[in-house]
C-alpha cells in the first residue's frame, strides 16, 4: 500500500541524511501494521533494525533481528537474506560486548550459509572480540582463517584478505613482536591489487622500525607514506613521526614513541 512504501522509501532517506530520529518515528514496530503481509513485514523489519542500529538502539534493533532469524529459521529452503541477518546480528553483538552470543550466531552462520560471499567477516568479527578480550592466540586463529581460505569460494576477497592480513600484523606488534609484525604488514604491502590497508601497514611498519631503533629505514617507510597515502591524515602523521626522529636524533635523544 501507498504508506507501507511511502515509510520506507522516507526512512531510506531520513537515513541518507543523517536524521535517525526521523527515520525511528517512520518506522514503529510492525504490530501496529496488521495490514502488511508476510514479505512486507521482513521488510519493514529489515529497514526498522536498520534504522534503530544507526539510532544506536541496539537492544530493539537486535529484537527485529532476532525476529527475521526465526523466520528464516522457518522457512524451507532457508532465505539468503539468513546470512544477511546474522551478520548484522553478529556486528551488533559485538557492539554490545556479547561474545559468547556472537560465537553462537558465527558458528550457525557458517554452516547454515557456507556460500555466504561475506562468510570471512564472521571471523573478522570474532577475531576483533578476542582482541578485545586480550586472547591473542584465538584473534590469530581466526584471522588466520581469512587468509589461508579458498580464494575461489569467494569473489572480492582481496579486501578481506588484506585486512586480516593487517590485523595480524597488529596482533603481533601489541606483542612486541615487531620483527613479526614487520613481516605481517610486508605481506599487505605486497599484495597487487591496490588496498587501503596498505598504507596503514606501512605505517606501523615504520612504528616497529622506531621501536627497533632503525631510525633511517623508519624515516623511509614515513616519507613514503606521506607521498603515496591518499589518506591527508595517515600523510600527516607518517610526516610528523618522520619529523619528529629527525628532531630528536639532533637533540641526541633516543626515546621512541609507540
Amino acid at each position: 500500500n501507498f504508506e507501507y512504501r511511502f515509510r520506507l522509501i522516507a526512512a531510506e532517506l531520513a537515513i541518507a541524511t543523517g536524521d535517525k530520529a526521523r527515520g525511528v518515528a517512520l518506522l514503529p514496530p510492525a504490530t501496529g501494521f496488521p495490514e502488511l503481509d508476510a514479505s512486507q513485514q521482513i521488510a519493514w523489519r529489515f529497514a526498522r533494525a536498520e534504522v534503530l542500529s544507526r539510532d544506536q538502539q541496539r537492544g530493539p534493533a537486535l529484537e527485529e533481528l532476532k525476529w527475521l532469524q526465526e523466520t528464516a529459521q522457518a522457512m524451507s529452503p532457508l532465505p539468503s537474506w539468513l546470512a544477511t541477518v546474522e551478520l548484522r546480528r553478529a556486528e551488533l553483538m559485538l557492539a554490545e560486548r556479547q561474545y559468547e552470543a556472537l560465537a553462537a550466531v558465527a558458528a550457525s552462520a557458517k554452516q547454515q550459509c557456507p556460500e555466504f560471499e561475506q562468510l570471512d567477516e564472521f571471523d573478522y568479527l570474532l577475531a576483533k572480540a578476542a582482541m578485545r578480550q586480550i586472547d591473542f592466540e584465538l584473534a590469530r586463529v581466526h584471522l588466520t582463517a581469512i587468509v589461508q581460505a579458498d580464494p575461489t569460494k569467494a569473489r572480492g576477497r582481496q579486501n578481506a584478505v588484506a585486512r586480516a592480513q593487517w590485523m595480524l600484523g597488529e596482533v603481533d606488534f601489541l606483542e612486541h613482536k615487531y620483527d613479526l609484525a614487520i613481516a605481517s604488514y610486508a605481506k599487505v604491502v605486497q599484495q597487487t591489487e591496490r588496498q587501503p590497508w596498505q598504507n596503514l601497514a606501512l605505517l606501523q611498519t615504520g612504528k616497529c622500525l622506531e621501536l627497533l631503533n632503525r631510525s633511517a629505514e623508519a624515516i623511509a617507510v614515513y616519507e613514503r607514506v606521506a607521498s603515496e597515502a591518499e589518506d591527508e591524515r595517515l600523510r600527516d602523521e607518517a610526516r610528523g613521526r618522520a619529523q619528529e626522529i629527525k628532531r630528536t636524533a639532533l637533540n641526541g635523544n633516543t626515546k621512541v614513541r609507540r
